[in-house]
């Protein structure tokens, strides 16, 4: 779990950087950037409480696997159609509503995946992993996309996702 997660922060780092350099390179407005970060934390705002309910009352692993299935076909979408700030408005709302839908099932599975007292541990290195690859990628990111077009960071946002949800050593009604 601890390497899947990783990989996709990595996918979403470069989707992040790219989403914004694209947004500013189309429209030259710095308010339409900031439009693109508003369709990100729009589904936060909307469909967190929905998607606790849902993570409650739905197996853990299919959500997460439901979820991780959706966001590489919104990427993708994003290598072929790119040009067009309605495609990246609606996919920086779709990535980050599935992106809700897939860390708290992803977070309520990690205590079936690690013995009890492994679980802060386990945790603390998902998120530092995560926070790492961030400062790390960006840089990264915003050259890829400045020399090339923005379709190679999506591309990577991509197949970032060939990764599954994580088997557990417990039960499947365990981690469900």
């Amino acid at each position: 779990m601890f390497a899947a997660q990783t990989i996709s922060r990595w996918g979403d780092t470069f989707n992040s950087v790219a989403l914004v350099i694209l947004v500013y390179r189309l429209t030259g407005s710095g308010l339409k950037v900031a439009g693109t970060v508003a369709f990100e934390i729009v589904p936060v705002v909307l469909l967190g409480f929905v998607a606790g309910a849902v993570v409650d009352r739905y197996p853990r692993r299919r959500v997460m696997l439901v979820a991780d299935l959706a966001r590489p076909e919104v990427a993708v979408g994003l290598v072929l159609f790119h040009e067009q700030l309605a495609v990246v408005y609606l996919a920086a709302f779709l990535l980050s509503g599935f992106s809700v839908f897939f860390n708290p099932a992803a977070a309520s599975v990690l205590p079936a995946l690690v013995p009890a007292d492994q679980v802060v541990a386990a945790n603390s290195a998902i998120w530092s992993a995560a926070v790492i690859s961030q400062i790390a990628l960006a840089p990264v990111a915003g050259a890829l996309v400045a020399v090339a077009v923005p379709g190679p960071a999506f591309a990577v946002n991509a197949a970032r996702s060939s990764r599954r949800p994580p088997s557990s050593r417990a039960s499947p009604t365990a981690a469900e």
